[in-house]
């Protein structure tokens, strides 16, 4: 566009016109900034509050020593295996209380 608007003025030749080019030329150029401006902002604010997002959904890791961590399980073991798994995962350092059936 502005291309087109300075053939317009460099066939012109009036000096008033030139001056009038630049202000046209500059009030573009700053448009044009403060629009990528603008969407770098907005976009940024997307991405810092989908991180945060993100925070609050994941799961918290606690490094409790050298290659030991905890995570909270949600849910409940309703079928006899889970149980299993997790006591026959666990039997060496965890004993059970004994079953009251």
């Amino acid at each position: 566009m502005k291309e087109a608007v300075y053939e317009i003025v460099e066939a012109d030749g009036d000096p008033g016109a030139l001056r009038g080019f630049i202000w046209f030329s500059k009030l573009v150029d700053d448009l044009g900034l403060f629009t990528f401006e603008t969407y770098a902002a907005a976009r940024e604010k997307v991405i810092i509050d989908q991180a945060e997002q993100l925070l609050e959904l994941s799961t918290p890791v606690v490094k409790l020593w050298e290659g030991i961590v905890a995570v909270p399980l949600v849910g409940t073991a309703t079928r006899p295996g889970p149980r299993w798994s997790w006591r026959s995962c666990c039997r060496p350092w965890w004993t059970p209380a004994p079953s009251t059936r």
